[in-house]
């Protein structure tokens, strides 16, 4: 199945083979997303990935007008990208840094 509407950014670290996934989806806005992420990638770069909350402050408040769709679709997948990271450098799935497991299964 194509799915033509999902972008994907991938997000890197110094230390090796510690990376980041994101799924920046915002339908046919492919382009400004992607331009509004290397925007951002200066709020980013050089800090320390497992200090979500503070990027994501310095993400938001770097513009005198509000991000809008295209901004906020940016950071959060910037966030989800740093996350993603943060898991992986404690050992541990994302779902323990949000609160744990809800459910044993889910029904399909």
């Amino acid at each position: 199945m194509n799915a033509v509407h999902r972008n994907r950014i991938f997000v890197l670290t110094e230390q090796p083979n510690l990376h980041g996934w994101g799924e920046a989806t915002l339908e046919w806005k492919t382009r400004a997303v992607c331009a509004c992420i290397e925007d951002l990638e200066r709020f980013v770069i050089g800090e320390d990935p497992v200090r979500i909350q503070h990027i994501v402050h310095r993400m938001n408040g770097f513009s005198f007008w509000p991000l809008g769709a295209i901004g906020l679709t940016a950071v959060s997948r910037i966030e989800q990208a740093l996350g993603d990271i943060k898991g992986k450098a404690l050992g541990v799935p994302v779902h323990q840094l949000l609160g744990g497991r809800v459910r044993d299964y889910v029904r399909i």
